[in-house]
């Protein structure tokens, strides 16, 4: 069998053969114009998802969603869910519609269901639960109603005849460290020889988030060009775990516009090749419990870390350099903030971040607006400092000319 060659499995869809790959087969499918795919150790396994994919699609298609209740409508939607999104994504709409609006309109038809229905989800819970979870309630409605449009079941969207819910700000949204408290964080974790000094660093220098570092794969470490190919991600859900499977899935980005590259510096680089000395060590030691999956912060075994794992020695090192109890993703915080307050360009960041936008950056660092704004009066003072005494219109030609080659 030969790299790339493809095999067509019973039914839609295609098996591709990549060799050199822990999972050489790619099944992929087509569902509604979106292409899935999911990759295998065997072909037979292959075989079978593609054929139990066309099993579930074939269900949701012969579904009367019109005249059926909202509940069972909510269960056909999950289904097509579970095999177009992420499990994290599919795990949070199950919860918000189980917990809310199953309860609320569960037992109604989706043909009699209205814009004022949601409205008075919303209304019911807003006593009961923060802003963050009535957006969750508005965005999940939304997308089970854009389905329903999809299906040719409704003419629009309900949600958007309701009001947005605003999400609001908490205190711990977006914690950073000051760049004296980075200093101290990597001198303690040096210090105490913490085994995962260069992974903190890691996250410290490239504000990549948490599963894009643990997914993170050396194929994707450009040397040359001293970059980091942000691609792919990892993701764990605690219910494959208790159905005896692999708690983790490699998977895309968060979106398209997550896809980037990240310029790093020749101390990065350094600690990157001192990561792949570490990883040998862990190869060998393991011998043959070491799964390869090529990546650069990988478990004493090779597969990827666990995220609790991170977290907690995370928080064991914060608690020993006596810092501020931040969450780990608060280092990709202190990344953006320390650069912004540095004067980099929010759209540099942005990039960097991997955001949809500039305006999605300036939203969520707001906080360094004030302090950015100082930066810019003292420098235009900076720069007016240079005016001599007299009057502009006083100056002669050549000390006109002399004055603007200055400023």
């Amino acid at each position: 069998m030969t790299a790339g060659k493809r095999y067509r499995s019973h039914g839609e869809g295609s098996i591709t053969i990549r060799k050199g790959r822990p999972k050489p087969f790619m099944a992929q499918i087509t569902v509604r114009g979106q292409r899935l795919s999911q990759s295998f150790v065997n072909k037979t396994d292959a075989t079978r998802w593609i054929q139990d994919t066309n099993n579930k699609i074939g269900s949701v298609s012969n579904v009367d969603l019109l005249a059926a209740s909202i509940e069972k409508a909510l269960k056909v939607w999950l289904d097509y869910v579970k095999i177009t999104k992420s499990p994290k994504t599919y795990l949070g709409y199950r919860r918000i519609a189980d917990k809310y609006i199953i309860p609320q309109i569960g037992h109604r038809r989706v043909y009699e269901i209205k814009p004022l229905d949601l409205r008075d989800i919303l209304t019911a819970y807003s006593k009961e639960v923060s802003q963050r979870e009535l957006l969750y309630i508005w965005q999940t409605a939304s997308s089970f109603f854009s389905y329903l449009v999809a299906q040719g079941v409704m003419p629009q969207n309900l949600a958007r005849s309701v009001a947005r819910p605003r999400k609001e700000q908490s205190s711990t949204d977006c914690r950073y460290l000051s760049r004296d408290q980075v200093r101290k964080l990597v001198e303690v974790a040096e210090t105490t020889n913490h085994p995962l000094v260069d992974l903190y660093y890691f996250a410290l220098s490239t504000g990549m988030r948490e599963g894009e570092i643990l997914g993170l794969r050396w194929n994707n470490v450009d040397w040359d060009a001293k970059c980091i190919i942000v691609v792919e991600q990892v993701q764990y859900t605690e219910e494959k775990r208790a159905e005896g499977k692999l708690p983790y899935t490699f998977q895309s980005t968060k979106t398209e516009g997550s896809k980037r590259r990240i310029p790093v510096g020749e101390e990065t680089i350094r600690r990157l090749k001192v990561q792949q000395r570490r990883n040998s060590v862990f190869k060998q030691l393991a011998k043959e419990k070491w799964k390869e999956n090529n990546l650069v912060f990988p478990s004493e075994v090779g597969t990827p870390m666990e995220p609790t794992n991170v977290i907690r020695r995370f928080k064991d090192l914060l608690k020993n350099a006596e810092l501020p109890n931040i969450r780990f993703r608060d280092l990709r915080h202190t990344h953006a903030t320390l650069l912004l307050l540095r004067g980099v360009h929010p759209k540099v960041v942005s990039e960097r971040l991997g955001h949809a936008d500039i305006t999605t950056t300036l939203r969520i660092y707001s906080h360094v607006i004030p302090t950015m704004q100082e930066g810019a009066a003292s420098t235009i003072e900076e720069i007016l400092e240079k005016l001599p005494p007299q009057n502009k219109a006083d100056l002669s030609v050549k000390e006109l000319d002399t004055f603007e080659r200055e400023i």
